[in-house]
């Protein structure tokens, strides 16, 4: 087998519109598909139940299904650092594309792995050591051991924006050399844009519940709104929508929108796996985003393919991916926050040349794009391994 994707450890994702990684996986996996050529065999490792969960069937790519449970650390490990070398020694692999970075401590086959960010990195940096519990200490010291061994061992290393890369370089410059920005794929562009609807001002907040995100930053910012200008105060309303992954965050962001004087105006919406992008940006006035760190920012790609004019954190990455279409906020500044509502509200122009830009700006970000990428650099690691 010329190349063997790994996806056994993956689940579907509950994020926002289902997860960074799994958007990734399926939509990567779907464009391969459609441009992989005839020459080259490439086999998606996988268990049983996951094919579909990709909610399409596999043509060009070979699908190895495995027989393996998936649940549980222990299982994962054993997966990862026995089981997945295993398996490339019996299959003759020759190249190996992780689609994260828990690689394989040894394996017989030249590696490519994707790096999403740096969060487990971010989150001991900057978050207070008694907010942090054990078992979080324990994931954080198993992935920076095995993204020491990505680092060194990966002939080819995919970063999905230029800030990650930047990152990437600084934290393990050795690398710098092997390091291949390819940007993730937008959503498709509807035929016909929606916008917002009349009388109600809609804020959408399409994202996980964790601690980075911003969610708390969003509901001062429009308490901020309401107090400016009380003819908004009960037009305003604020759309959280995401999974629950820190369970004691979203519960603190359910009790401080209960003492909101918006609360009636305040949702709080856990993942629904049936709803698509443009069932989660309807109607909306505009998209926020505040989060306090983002590897490409899927929200801000997704809101603009929708033609929802976009305020989001000032944020390296969040320039890049979003381009000329957005307003960009010092997030913890909820006056700020609050002007930026208002500037789309007062200056109905203005929101009509950003929703434009927006548009504009996807344009730059296809799924079948970043599978040429990756394919390209498959056939480069291939050619280097023959030679």
């Amino acid at each position: 087998m010329d190349v063997a994707i790994d996806i056994v450890p993956m689940a579907a994702g509950q994020g926002g519109t289902g997860s960074g990684i799994w958007t990734y996986t399926v939509n990567l996996l779907r464009h391969l598909d459609a441009c992989c050529p005839d020459h080259l065999e490439i086999g998606v490792l996988l268990r049983r139940g996951q094919l579909s969960a990709l909610g399409f069937p596999l043509q060009r790519l070979k699908p190895v299904e495995v027989a393996w449970p998936g649940k549980g650390i222990v299982s994962r490990l054993f997966w990862v650092h026995l089981a997945l070398p295993l398996v490339c020694w019996w299959k003759r692999v020759a190249v190996l594309h992780k689609l994260a970075t828990d690689t394989p401590l040894w394996c017989p086959a030249c590696r490519i792995t994707t790096i999403h960010d740096f969060y487990y990195e971010f989150l001991m940096e900057h978050t207070p050591r008694e907010r942090v519990r054990f078992y979080e200490r324990l994931e954080q010291f198993y992935f920076e051991w095995v993204t020491r061994i990505c680092f060194r061992r990966s002939r080819a290393l995919l970063t999905v924006s230029a800030a990650v890369r930047d990152e990437a370089a600084r934290r393990y410059p050795a690398a710098r050399d092997r390091l291949i920005v390819v940007h993730h794929g937008s959503p498709p562009v509807p035929a016909t844009t929606p916008v917002g609807r009349s009388g109600d001002v809609l804020l959408v907040y399409v994202a996980k519940f964790m601690t980075h995100k911003g969610q708390f930053q969003a509901l001062r910012g429009v308490e901020h709104l309401a107090e400016l200008r009380p003819d908004l105060a009960r037009r305003v309303r604020l759309l959280f929508r995401g999974f629950s992954n820190d369970r004691t965050y979203a519960a603190e962001l359910r009790a401080a929108k209960a003492r909101s004087p918006l609360a009636q105006q305040i949702e709080l919406l856990d993942y629904r796996a049936d709803l698509g992008v443009p069932d989660l940006y309807r109607g909306a006035t505009a998209a926020l985003l505040l989060s306090n760190y983002e590897g490409f920012g899927f929200p801000v790609v997704e809101a603009q393919s929708q033609g929802v004019p976009v305020i989001c954190s000032d944020l390296p990455v969040l320039r890049e991916i979003a381009g000329e279409g957005a307003l960009f906020v010092q997030a913890d500044d909820p006056e700020a926050v609050a002007a930026a509502v208002l500037d789309l509200l007062d200056h109905p122009d203005h929101a009509r040349t950003l929703r434009e830009k927006g548009l504009n700006n996807v344009k730059r970000f296809t799924w079948a794009g970043a599978a040429r990428q990756t394919l390209a650099v498959y056939q480069t690691v291939l050619a280097d391994s023959v030679s």
